[in-house]
């Protein structure tokens, strides 16, 4: 097998891409932070609650295209009889 060769970048987007993944887990953290907060809401908000979920699962996304999270495992089929 031959190894692929790693693309050259400057040290200047090395660091904006640092910089980029810190603000997206601090966005993912944040977000987290929130629904757990909503949940324990005598009266959450579903809309909101969705809207943050939907937020947060893009971040996650972002974050596994950078290679820094592991990819969301697949639901399980239910299959009824």
């Amino acid at each position: 097998r031959v190894p692929r060769a790693l693309p050259c970048i400057s040290i200047e987007e090395h660091e904006m891409k640092l910089g980029r993944i810190e603000a997206l887990k601090s966005q993912h953290s944040r977000l987290e932070t929130e629904l757990a907060a909503m949940a324990k809401r005598p009266f959450p908000e579903p809309e909101l609650i969705t809207r943050l979920k939907r937020q947060k699962l893009l971040v996650k996304d972002q974050l596994v295209a950078a290679g820094v999270m592991s990819p969301r495992p697949e639901r399980a089929m239910v299959f009824s009889h």
